[in-house]
């Protein structure tokens, strides 16, 4: 069996963009070329990885055990062409940057682009995981700078950025019937969060809100909740930047109230924020002021 990176690379790239075409797009090729691409992968496998229909792409059962894998390939590839960068120049150091994901693809790179552009001297290497692990890795001294809306009592925490919640359920969901969704009415379904390690995330909004934490779904990643949020379980609760750039095809959304948003903190051992080049980081983020990236 023969699989190669360029078409590990196409399904990580639908699945985030959730269709053929916006995913083409993104990686600059045509849609047919994609779509052959894709094709050549689950005839190599011998089984389909996506479902395709009028209304777009949704992974299969074995769709989202393979993008799983195709994730850790795709950090593995990036760890390694950092690691080559460092062999082949003259980089002094290496800048490890823990995130959740939906921070990693929307607002990390430009941070990054920036920070090697002023500090080309500095490598970045980016590890993506969930709220806890984030935190764990930072304490751990695995990565040294970390993004997640969970502040561990024993790390340094800096606030950079409050991100608007949606709601996203099937059309005609109760849930939708207002213009903006409150704590109260959340509260009253089934949850489905994108990615494990949100569960302590979603709790503080409610205790905030002096009301229980309702019934829960764990789902891997956001195409994954969505999935199941199509299929009438629940509803998905998501921050603008995990929802940007995705299609939720046959889905709707609807804001929460403006006053419930999920705190983006960066993350740091006692004392690192002080020191270069976290400060750096922090500088370029706080200098750039990303405006809030909206749902597309």
């Amino acid at each position: 069996m023969k699989i190669s990176l360029s078409q590990v690379s196409f399904l990580l790239a639908v699945n985030e963009a959730g269709s053929i075409s916006e995913a083409a797009r993104r990686l600059g090729m045509t849609q047919s070329g994609l779509s052959q691409g894709l094709i050549a992968l689950e005839r190599e496998l011998g089984a389909a990885l996506l479902a395709r229909s009028r209304e777009g792409v949704a992974l299969t059962s074995l769709g989202h055990s393979v993008i799983t894998q195709a994730r850790i390939i795709s950090n593995a590839i990036e760890r390694i062409e950092a690691q080559a960068k460092f062999a082949r120049s003259s980089i002094e150091s290496v800048l490890r940057v823990a995130s959740v994901p939906s921070v990693a693809k929307r607002l990390l790179p430009g941070w990054r682009r920036t920070f090697q552009r002023l500090y080309p001297e500095t490598a970045i290497t980016v590890l993506e995981g969930h709220h806890i692990e984030v935190g764990d890795w930072v304490h751990r001294g695995i990565a040294d700078l970390g993004f997640a809306a969970l502040t561990p009592g024993n790390l340094a925490a800096e606030h950079i950025r409050d991100e608007p919640l949606f709601v996203v359920a099937r059309r005609g969901h109760r849930a939708l019937g207002a213009d903006a969704v409150s704590m109260a009415t959340l509260a009253q379904e089934t949850l489905i969060t994108g990615g494990f390690g949100c569960e302590p995330v979603f709790r503080s909004l409610f205790t905030q809100a002096g009301l229980q934490l309702p019934n829960m779904i764990q789902a891997q990643d956001v195409g994954t909740a969505l999935e199941i949020a199509r299929q009438g379980f629940g509803v998905c609760l998501l921050p603008d930047t995990a929802l940007s750039g995705t299609d939720i095809l046959d889905l709707r959304s609807r804001p929460m109230h403006a006053s419930v948003r999920r705190r983006l903190y960066l993350l740091a051992r006692d004392g690192d924020i002080a020191a270069n080049p976290a400060s750096r980081f922090l500088q370029i983020i706080r200098s750039q002021k990303q405006p809030l990236v909206g749902v597309h």
